[in-house]
């Protein structure tokens, strides 16, 4: 039972992720490149807050367990020498924007909308349905999960906008 509800939320989450990946099927533009980067930057900062919310609530097992996670998103990731902020900060600059445009920018507003329910689950509802709601999201950017070429990506951004894939510490490795 518990693997049959598994394997439902994998499909979900890939399914999720095949229509983010349409994305990655035209050519990139500076402009569009700028919105993508600014805004998954704003995804990354609420994904902190929410896991911070359901870390409040939940037992210390699973507040270690977050710990961990948390440490990596935000301390270093020794998969990429960085946390994950400053890898988005450092694609948003790549791309001509300003530290104080990024530090300043707001969501799009199905961005906020979906932030502000995300984060609303997190601080409101029990421990265990904040943690389903905050690990469905990891789920759909989970390469064991979903099918995801994060080179092919990487490439992409490379390629359509004119990027150097080492040096600006954008693209030097992914996590």
């Amino acid at each position: 039972m518990a693997q049959d509800l598994i394997e439902k939320l994998n499909d979900l989450a890939r399914a999720f992720a095949d229509a983010q990946n349409a994305q990655y099927t035209s050519n990139l533009t500076r402009s569009r490149g700028r919105v993508l980067a600014v805004q998954w930057t704003l995804f990354n900062r609420n994904r902190r807050d929410c896991w911070g919310a359901v870390q409040c609530s939940s037992p210390l097992e699973v507040k270690r367990v977050i710990w961990k996670h948390e440490s990596e998103e935000l301390i270093n990731d020794p998969r990429c020498g960085s946390d994950h902020y400053s890898l988005h900060v450092r694609r948003c600059l790549a791309l001509g924007l300003t530290a104080e445009e990024v530090e300043n920018a707001q969501p799009l507003p199905g961005c906020r909308a979906a932030f502000y329910g995300w984060l609303h689950i997190a601080r409101t509802r029990p421990w265990l349905e904040a943690l389903s709601a905050s690990s469905i999201l990891e789920r759909s950017v989970d390469r064991t999960v979903v099918r995801r070429d994060v080179r092919k990506e990487v490439t992409q951004w490379v390629r359509d906008l004119d990027l150097e894939e080492k040096g600006s510490g954008s693209f030097d490795r992914q996590c």
